[in-house]
């Protein structure tokens, strides 16, 4: 699973708890601009964060 895919599907699944449907589009935009660049087709970001082949979601 890409870091991309990994932030992803974080989202979705914290996306019901938060507040403001806003929030959702802050988390992709933020994600987007500074981190997709440099670990998006990573497959390593997630690994090294939960020590698993998955993102921990």
């Amino acid at each position: 699973m890409s870091f991309d895919e990994c932030a992803m599907a974080y989202i979705s699944a914290h996306r019901a708890g938060w507040r403001n449907i806003k929030h959702a589009s802050q988390w992709i935009n933020t994600l987007g601009t500074y981190c997709s660049p440099v670990f998006g087709a990573s497959d390593s970001a997630c690994r090294c964060r939960t020590g698993d082949e998955g993102c921990g979601v």
